[in-house]
Formats: structure tokens, C-alpha cells, sequence
């Protein structure tokens, strides 16, 4: 069996998006009555990583893509632009940078989708002391179903901001990527994101988009061992029966215990969110940075809501116009990319110890075929490390090549019959030992279904299978 390990992770993830770290960009101030969309760098498939918390840095050698923008294409952005990518903080350009003049509003912005009623102004923020340096948090109530704004259904987001260290020019609203991810990990970790002219200017502000983190978070399953650590080259009829199993173990997790909130957690239903923290934060315009999933997000919200936006930074966007499947295989491509590049390095490197005299590539289809035949136990209560917990654990470290040598170890030890090291790597990208983000792949798969379907049925599924063979053929 040959083993392509692009295809296995879209047959484990079906529908891709990213979490990157950001290029350095610049956010500048912008007239009042025109809104600045700004897209920088290139996007990496999903992923996992380990800083800032929450989420991951990109392979600054491969460029990549990723999962397209939601149904509502942004109008106001344009393609990405090819730049190296930065492990520095964000910048700022402090001599242009003015504070906001227009008067504050409690009114929505324009919406441009009509057929969307009009929902009630929101109650202002109360923002109260919690931990962290000039650290705030909050909870805002916002209509659950925007169709029907008034029918008393609600949700909670939780909101966190970090206030400015000089004279505020207004809120910055973030977020990290995803879907899945809680924003409020980047008010956390603000310093290791921002240099420090942008947190003199800005009040840092995030919020867990709805169906992530504290904001109602998405549940299907316990363990997503159940889900993710299959067997993904089915050989039989019985392994082939268990991933329909599991697919059908995450749908009825999610209907029995998220069904309240499953079918209002789109990137719409999030940015029509955006207006409503805008209003209570009693602003006329927002200033939004937002990288990998982030661009969409802020993109839906610039097409949405255009009056709304102040100044607008997206970072590795988002094919606006790809259809899920088209999207599935530029993220197959990206992850082939980034492994290729791997690969190469680690036979150019003596002291890489998974070298294997140059040909690091054949030993790695031979590993992956004996954990196939035979996975690795580790512990007694978790899955063993067979293709899929290792491929996974593959993805985690494509986003940064500092992170290569990390994988290098791992599948020296497991040819040695040591699964530890690809267990942990697993671990970090399905954030299993990460208070607060253990269910970001069941909101991950909700939100990437409701935005843009995939396959619906085992035929679609092997033929999108059959195109990634072909578009990635190591």
C-alpha cells in the first residue's frame, strides 16, 4: 500500500482551515468614511502548534492554502500578497495612526443582506477586572437565530480585552483562526502577538465566536480519539464500516448535545456577531486584525457590514470563490508542499536522525506501513499510534520549520517501537490537553459544514479522494 499522506488527512478532516501565525503586517489609520481591507502573506492548512496558546505558525518555505471564505464573498479584497512570513510581532505605524473622530453608535451598520431582519441594539459591555496585565472580561447576550432576532432564543459570548497603554484610538477585535478556536487566547497572549506601539493604541478585543470556547462551545464527542485515531487506509469492509460508524457516533454527539446552538454557528451568524460587540462597545467603526480563519471571518463581516469596518487586516485569505471541494484540494496540495519540503530538508541534513541516508521519504512509507499493520500501544487507556494518530501527528508540525526537528525525533523513535513522541505531537494538534479548547475539532467540522459542505456520502467522498490522489501523487 502506497501511503499519500495529504489524502488521509482530508479523509480525516473532510474540510480544511487554517490557524497561522502572522506575517508582519502594518495597521494604519483610515478615514472615517472609507473602510481599508488589507490582505498579507500566504495561508497553511490546518494545524496545530503551540505559540502564542491557541494557535500556529506558518511554514514560512511553502507558501499554502487553504479552506475558501464563507457563501457571502468579500467584495472589498483582493488576492493574497506574496511576502515572507514573520515570527516577530505585529507592527504598527505610529505617526499615522489618529484616533477614530466619527461619533460613537449603538445603530447596525449597513447590512447588505436584505432578507436578514434587523436585530435589536444590544445592552452595553460591563467590563470587569480578571486576570492578566489591564486585562477585562465581559458577557454579551446576542440573539441566537439573527432570521429571528426577536423569538427570545439567545447566546453568551464570552469577551476579553486588553486595555490600551496610552491614549486609546479604539478597539482592535482579533481572532486567532480556526474555526474552532476561542479568540480570547490572543488578548491572552497579546504581548507575544502585538508590538508594543499597537497595545499602546489599541484596546485589544476578542471574543469565543459562537459554538467555540466559553461562548457555548461546540460538544459532540468525549474523546476525539473516537473520531480521529482510525484507521484512514481502510483495507476491508470492517474498516471502511468504521469510519461510517464514527461519522455517525460525531453527527448524533453534536444533534444530542449541541442541537440548541448547531444550526446558528456560521461564519455569518459570527460576523453579524462583530456588529453586535460593535454596538456595545458604543463605536461607529471597528478596526479588526484577523489571519487564517480570521480572514474569513473579517471578510464576511467587511461584505456584511462595509460601514462598520474602520480598518481591516486579514492575513493568509481565504479562495473566496472555491467550492468545498475545490478547497479540500488546494489544502491537500498545501499539506503535500509543506511535507515535501520536510522531506527534503531532513536529506539534506546529517544530523537529522530520520535521514535514512537521504532518503528519508521511502522510510517514512515503510514506518507508516508497519504502524498500519501493527500500531504502536503507548498507554493502556488511549489509542494506539497507528496511521491516522501519525499523520495527524505529521500535520502538527508542517506550519513551521523550526517544529521540523521535532517530527524527525518522533519518527526515529517510533521505527524504534516508541509511539510517545507522535502520541504527544497528536495530542497538541487536536489540543486534547488544552483547558478550554478539547472540543475545537467538533466545532471545527460544524462550522466548516454549515460554511461549505463537503462530500455527503461515501461515493462523493472517494471520488474527492481519487482527485487528491491525482492533484498530490507522493
Amino acid at each position: 500500500m502506497r501511503v499519500r499522506p495529504a489524502v488521509i488527512v482530508v479523509l480525516l478532516l473532510a474540510a480544511g482551515c487554517t490557524r497561522t501565525k502572522a506575517s508582519e503586517v502594518t495597521v494604519a489609520s483610515q478615514s472615517a468614511s472609507t473602510a481599508d481591507v488589507t490582505t498579507a502573506g500566504r495561508a497553511a492548512p490546518v494545524g496545530g502548534g503551540s505559540t502564542p496558546a491557541g494557535t500556529t505558525q506558518p511554514n514560512a518555505s511553502t507558501p499554502q492554502t487553504t479552506k475558501p471564505a464563507s457563501a457571502a464573498p468579500p467584495t472589498a479584497t483582493s488576492q493574497p500578497i506574496t511576502q515572507p512570513t514573520s515570527t516577530q510581532p505585529i507592527t504598527s505605524q505610529p505617526a499615522t495612526s489618529q484616533p477614530i473622530t466619527q461619533p460613537a453608535s449603538t445603530q447596525p451598520a449597513t447590512d447588505r443582506a436584505q432578507a436578514v431582519p434587523v436585530s435589536p441594539p444590544p445592552a452595553p459591555i460591563v467590563w470587569r477586572k480578571c486576570t492578566g496585565n489591564r486585562t477585562e472580561c465581559a458577557t454579551l447576550v446576542v440573539p441566537l437565530d439573527y432570521r429571528h432576532p426577536t423569538d427570545g432564543q439567545t447566546i453568551s459570548l464570552k469577551l476579553k480585552r486588553r486595555l490600551a497603554t496610552g491614549t486609546s484610538i479604539g478597539p482592535l477585535l482579533v481572532n486567532p483562526g480556526g474555526p474552532g478556536v476561542g479568540g480570547t487566547v490572543m488578548v491572552d497572549g497579546a504581548e507575544g502577538y502585538f508590538d508594543a506601539a499597537l497595545l499602546e493604541k489599541f484596546d485589544i478585543t476578542a471574543w469565543d465566536p459562537r459554538g467555540t470556547g466559553d461562548s457555548d462551545g461546540i460538544v459532540c464527542l468525549d474523546d476525539v480519539d473516537q473520531f480521529l485515531a482510525l484507521d484512514p487506509t481502510p483495507d476491508d469492509a470492517a474498516e471502511r464500516q468504521a469510519i461510517v460508524d464514527a461519522d455517525a457516533l460525531f453527527a448524533n454527539g453534536c444533534k444530542t448535545r449541541s442541537g440548541r446552538v448547531l444550526p446558528f454557528v456560521s461564519t455569518e451568524d459570527s460576523a453579524r456577531d462583530i456588529d453586535q460587540i460593535r454596538q456595545a462597545l458604543g463605536v461607529a467603526q471597528i478596526s479588526y486584525f484577523g489571519f487564517s480563519y480570521g480572514s474569513r471571518l473579517g471578510a464576511t463581516y467587511a461584505t456584511l457590514f462595509p460601514s462598520g469596518v474602520r480598518t481591516m487586516v486579514i492575513d493568509g485569505a481565504e479562495d473566496p470563490d472555491a467550492t468545498g471541494t475545490q478547497a479540500s484540494l488546494q489544502q491537500v496540495i498545501g499539506f503535500e508542499n509543506a511535507f515535501e519540503s520536510y522531506l527534503a530538508s531532513c536529506a539534506s541534513d546529517t544530523a537529522c536522525p530520520f535521514r535514512h541516508g537521504g532518503d528519508p521519504g521511502t522510510a517514512f512509507d515503510a514506518l507508516m506501513n508497519k504502524l498500519d499493520a501493527k500500531p504502536l500501544s503507548v498507554r493502556s487507556n488511549r489509542a494506539k499510534v497507528n496511521q491516522g494518530v501519525a499523520i495527524n501527528a505529521v500535520a502538527e508540525v508542517l506550519y513551521a520549520d523550526g517544529r521540523w526537528p521535532l517530527l524527525s525525533r518522533a519518527l526515529a523513535a517510533a521505527e524504534r517501537g516508541d509511539g510517545s513522541a507522535l502520541l504527544s505531537l497528536y495530542d497538541s494538534y487536536t489540543r486534547r490537553n488544552s483547558p478550554g479548547e478539547e472540543h475545537l475539532f467538533d466545532a471545527f467540522e460544524v462550522i466548516s459544514c454549515l460554511d461549505k459542505p463537503g462530500p455527503i456520502n461515501a461515493a462523493d467522498a472517494q471520488a474527492l479522494i481519487d482527485q487528491a490522489t491525482i492533484a498530490a501523487p507522493r
